[in-house]
């Protein structure tokens, strides 16, 4: 699913509301709701966004300078998530991140091999 095709349902609910909204989310649910903030701005009264990852708003044409200045500044990110060889060291990276420090060397091979299988190659 696109970002587009995950926000209109949620299009579609404020639209029957026939009232501005708040917009709270938080890390994936943050940029869902700064898109739909891009769609609908006059029906949006306000935003709370806790670890959004806004980039994905960004419009390359009518954003161009942030567009570009992203763009640079995740090329090194990009170059090693397209390198297949470093998917274990990204994995890792991640869940370490998100779940704790030494949080990948907790769950079993099986289980890292299935969390690296699904990392899309590009």
């Amino acid at each position: 699913m696109t970002l587009e095709d995950q926000i209109h349902p949620i299009l579609r609910l404020i639209d029957t509301l026939n009232a501005p909204v708040h917009l709270v989310g938080h890390s994936h649910g943050a940029t869902l709701v700064a898109l739909i903030a891009t769609h609908i701005p006059e029906q949006v009264l306000s935003l709370s966004l806790y670890e959004p990852n806004t980039f994905c708003a960004l419009d390359a044409q009518r954003d161009q300078d942030a567009y570009r200045d992203t763009c640079e500044a995740f090329r090194s990110f990009h170059l090693e998530a397209s390198n297949e060889e470093l998917f274990p060291q990204l994995a890792q990276e991640l869940l370490d991140f998100w779940l704790g420090e030494g949080s990948w060397n907790e769950i079993s091979t099986k289980q890292q091999t299935q969390l690296v299988s699904c990392i899309p190659a590009t």
